[in-house]
């Protein structure tokens, strides 16, 4: 769990103060929203289907491309938020392809109106648009009008996160829970009447007379005078009590998205929240709603890793490593760590073909991999058991270093041609090898001839395109791109 900084501004006539955690969203942009409730609230028509809504995700770095989120952490949190709208019948989906920004001074932002720039600048048009950054004005995100967009701190994003959905709240028409007591330290010290020169609203009290007109105008959320980020009990609720203007106890709601409890505490919206956002969509946001949507997911059994098997060595620093495709599977990402519990990753790679080359391993190492598919739809997806692979140790002969290499002779080649495979004798008996397409589909199983010091493979037809041959013994593995060129 992460503590999330947030700054939230509140002006009055007299002047201006801020001061809070976890949302930098202005206290007059959650007064607009507010009003838009007031307008949408009874309009539109509800659908009982899921509402499939287009996200753009924005992932800023400095101007050297240091500081992206990575991928594996940036699916885990698209993952959280999903589950978190779940019951609201809202789904998130990739539109199109991330967008990656180089610009230091957006990624690090300190003023909100550097923020607002970047999404003037770079908002799409008719989508969520939403914008990882590693400073968003000192907080951990926040949503404004102006830019009509949210920034997220990346540091505050994750699997155990709600952050994104917090925002993603306001930005379809939720206010916090504890609408105007922003930048207010409530104390029971004090008469909690005395409070309301502070106070932005109507004082919420336990009493529901009221609630339609109190605070954030939603009578199924507990009153909450609670700005500062804070743990719950055990039971979900605040430790301290707070005491109404009616002198009536109560304990501030931690399940809910839109207060700033700990990311621990929260798990929900409210049935009123959920129906405030759906006719938001159908009303202010109606632009966001796709027609004859058809959603993509992926089968939850696991992946299986192609190349290298598990435990090979291979003999080279530079490596094709394969996985079973997935069907309906837009995106992989793999990881490649020095350590079992994947602590010291060492790649960490966003693909769109179950193969990518690797190079720079170290000889003589110990590599664990693992991979995991998605679709534009499913942020969860499937996920490979991990597997290890070693590089064998560069010999040393007579004074000669030399590391295994695997040559292809010629390379491109044509259908019936035969390649001379060239592995400087690594493989000296039961060489198989397997040719496969770029969907890992497997192609041929061959046996070369051996001609003198020489291995021969007699290729049959094969369309132009590129392969992925693998030579293995019971010992070594190696994989190379082969080329078909016919004549």
């Amino acid at each position: 769990m992460k503590l999330i900084s947030c700054l939230v501004l509140v002006s009055f006539h007299l002047g201006i103060f801020a001061q809070s955690n976890f949302c930098g969203t202005s206290i007059h942009d959650e007064a607009k929203i507010i009003e838009d409730q007031k307008q949408y609230i009874s309009s539109g028509n509800q659908d009982q289907a899921t509402q499939y809504i287009p996200l753009k995700v924005h992932n800023v770095s400095n101007d050297n491309s240091i500081g992206f989120f990575a991928p594996w952490a940036l699916f885990e949190t698209l993952c959280t938020l999903n589950e978190d709208f779940a019951p609201s019948g809202i789904q998130f989906f990739l539109d199109n392809d991330f967008n990656y920004i180089r610009n230091t001074s957006w990624n690090d932002h300190e003023a909100f109106e550097k923020g607002e720039e970047m999404m003037e600048q770079s908002n799409f048009p008719n989508v969520v648009n939403c914008y990882l950054v590693t400073n968003p004005a000192g907080n951990c995100g926040y949503f404004t009008y102006s830019g009509d967009a949210v920034a997220l701190g990346k540091n505050c994003l994750g699997k155990q996160s709600h952050t994104w959905a917090h925002e993603l709240g306001h930005y379809f028409s939720l206010p916090h829970t504890f609408f105007g007591w922003e930048g207010i330290k409530y104390s029971n010290s004090k008469k909690t009447q005395d409070f309301q020169s502070q106070v932005f609203t109507s004082i919420e009290n336990v009493e529901r007379d009221f609630c339609k007109n109190q605070a954030d105008r939603f009578c199924d959320t507990h009153p909450d005078y609670i700005s500062n980020r804070w743990t719950c009990a055990p039971d979900g609720f605040s430790g301290n009590i707070l005491r109404d203007t009616r002198d009536s106890t109560f304990r501030a709601d931690g399940s809910l998205f839109m207060s700033y409890s700990n990311d621990d505490c929260m798990n929900r919206f409210s049935s009123d929240q959920m129906v405030a956002m759906e006719k938001n969509i159908n009303g202010q946001r109606s632009y966001l709603k796709r027609t004859n949507v058809l959603p993509k997911f992926i089968e939850k059994t696991g992946i299986e890793l192609h190349f290298p098997i598990d435990s090979q060595v291979v003999s080279t620093s530079k490596i094709l490593i394969s996985w079973e495709p997935k069907a309906n599977a837009k995106y992989y990402i793999i990881q490649i760590s020095r350590t079992e519990n994947f602590t010291v990753v060492i790649k960490n790679l966003l693909l769109t073909n179950p193969y990518v080359e690797i190079d720079s391993l170290i000889q003589g190492k110990n590599y664990w991999w693992r991979v995991r598919a998605f679709s534009e739809f499913d942020f969860c997806g499937a996920e490979s058991a991990p597997g290890i692979f070693k590089t064998k140790a560069i010999v040393n002969l007579e004074n000669q270093f030399y590391d295994t290499e695997l040559a292809l002779i010629p390379n491109p080649a044509s259908s019936f041609d035969r390649i001379q495979l060239d592995v400087n004798n690594l493989f000296t008996e039961n060489l198989k090898v397997e040719i496969r397409n770029l969907n890992a589909q497997l192609i041929s199983i061959n046996t070369p001839e051996i001609i003198g010091s020489k291995q021969i493979l007699q290729l049959n037809y094969m369309p132009d395109g590129v392969y992925i041959i693998h030579l293995s013994d019971k010992i070594h593995s190696i994989a190379k791109k082969l080329i078909i060129k016919n004549k």
